[in-house]
């Protein structure tokens, strides 16, 4: 994986940290017969021994514990809030007013060292061999506990996420088993290997984190927060038998009406108590979709035609279409339907919808249904050879879209066909045609798919990417910040 990035000027700004700055590749010092950027993940031992003027120094350990700022937080200690005392137990009473301050700090605070919250936030089961052996074999020292986290986790207290949500809030069941004795669930995968684990990372963090409970119904809330104060009690007691105490994180409980959070604490509201996003906190799967859909959303490649996916049939736009032509790998080629279409002078009494054969119809199946289909449409509207098409298609349509090496095989094989019959060159003859042809070095080189443009200046692209310069030039893109 490459990330790359288009030029742009950069206003001065104050550092975050101390890491220094990060290097970058500039395509304007690599030629054409430069050597590919390596993958890291392979090592490479260059021949001869090593060089007596270069130490081979291990890397520093990374800091103790008792090295590190500890993190601060509004909820601790909790001697301003009033405590409620069950035995061996005990909750904190906490208003909408302060939950929004704690929301608000814990957002503005540094976050840990990774090498002290990492792999344990990976998922380190005991008896998953794979993932211990790893991540141990890398971090021999990190199997336990982080306890430089102070983390803020709320949580709804009857689990129904779908209305009177707060910022990031998490349902009982996504981290506690409600048993007789409640405990934290052991999340850790017991086997497989996977590094990023995200469904894991609610439950991990609330075992490093204060939590606020709430809701309207205050015995429920309550009862829940006396169950969290039990799982955290035996969490910090199993630790002590190891010989390794963490940090002391409480439990707090609010049971004012949610209308006091939409009123007074609307920052922090993610969904109101009728079920609908406010929109004023991000919500990743929400903002994916809204984020897909701009992406994808039809555009105008050429007079009158537009491209874009099989509109939903309550789409709001869709009475500005007059015809249809959905590709598809079930679809057939048809001319005359489209011919007496083109020709007829009546108003047809429905809005045509016409099959059109997707390219992974005509060569080995592919995802890509009508991203072939739209660059040789472009081709053929514009009189643009064939890669000209696919990156003015990208640059200056602003269209993402993702096809196969079986379709550059398949666009090149009819590009001259797709030229000859353009409306653009109908006074050319085939010799003039076949002039206009031309390969760029950036072509053979491509498998399809450009680089993704995940930020107006900024790109993800693959090794194949990073390895074709001129492809990257081709697009705007200056620099190479990383390759992983």
């Amino acid at each position: 994986m490459a990330t790359i990035a288009l030029p742009r000027s950069i206003p001065p700004h104050r550092p975050s940290s101390t890491v220094g700055s990060v290097s970058s590749i500039s395509l304007d010092t690599i030629g054409a017969a430069q050597a590919p950027v390596p993958n890291k993940h392979l090592p490479v031992c260059p021949p001869g021994p090593v060089p007596l003027d270069e130490p081979n120094t291990p890397p520093p350990s990374p800091p103790r514990d008792d090295e590190l700022v500890q993190p601060s937080s509004l909820l601790y200690p909790p001697d301003k809030f009033d405590r409620h005392d069950s035995g061996l137990l005990a909750v904190y009473t906490i208003s909408p007013a302060d939950v929004d301050s704690a929301v608000d700090y814990v957002s503005r605070q540094p976050l840990p060292d990774p090498s002290q919250v990492f792999p344990w936030l990976h998922g380190l089961h005991p008896h998953n061999h794979i993932q211990q052996a790893f991540f141990i074999a890398r971090h021999r020292s990190l199997r336990k506990t982080p306890t430089c986290v102070r983390g803020l986790t709320l949580v709804k207290a009857d689990g129904d996420l779908t209305f009177a949500r707060l910022k990031g809030a998490i349902a009982p069941q996504e981290f506690l088993q409600l048993n007789e004795s409640p405990d934290f669930l052991e999340v850790d995968p017991r086997d497989g290997f996977c590094v990023r684990n995200f469904q894991i990372q609610a439950a991990k963090s609330a075992m490093t984190s204060d939590i606020v409970v709430y809701g309207e119904n205050e015995a429920v809330v309550r009862q829940l927060g006396l169950k969290i104060a039990d799982a955290q009690l035996r969490w910090r007691q199993r630790h002590e038998t190891q010989g390794h105490p963490i940090p002391e994180y409480n439990t707090f409980v609010c049971a004012s009406p949610f209308a006091e959070f939409e009123e007074n604490h609307k920052e922090i509201v993610a969904i109101d108590s009728k079920g609908r996003l406010t929109g004023r906190v991000l919500d990743f799967s929400s903002q994916e979709r809204k984020e897909m859909y701009n992406m994808t959303m039809a555009s105008e490649i050429s007079h009158n035609v537009w491209l874009g996916p099989t509109p939903d049939l309550t789409f709001e736009g869709e009475s500005q279409f007059d015809v249809f032509i959905e590709c598809s790998d079930v679809g057939r080629l048809d001319p005359s339907t489209l011919r007496a279409l083109a020709q007829s002078q009546i108003e047809p009494a429905q809005r045509p919808y016409i099959d059109f054969p997707s390219s992974g119809s005509i060569l080995p199946p592919t995802w890509s249904q009508a991203e072939a289909d739209g660059i040789a449409y472009f081709s053929y509207s514009t009189g643009r050879g064939i890669a000209d098409a696919w990156l003015q298609l990208h640059t200056e349509q602003k269209r993402n879209f993702f096809a196969y090496p079986t379709d550059v095989a398949l666009l090149t094989c009819i590009e001259a066909r797709l030229l000859h019959e353009s409306p653009v060159h109908l006074d050319k003859g085939i010799n003039e045609i076949s002039a206009l042809i031309k390969e760029p070095a950036w072509l053979p080189g491509l498998d399809g798919s450009l680089p993704s443009r995940v930020l107006s200046h900024m790109y993800l692209g693959n090794l194949g990417h990073a390895n074709n310069p001129d492809l990257l030039r081709a697009l705007g893109i200056g620099q190479i910040l990383s390759v992983v």
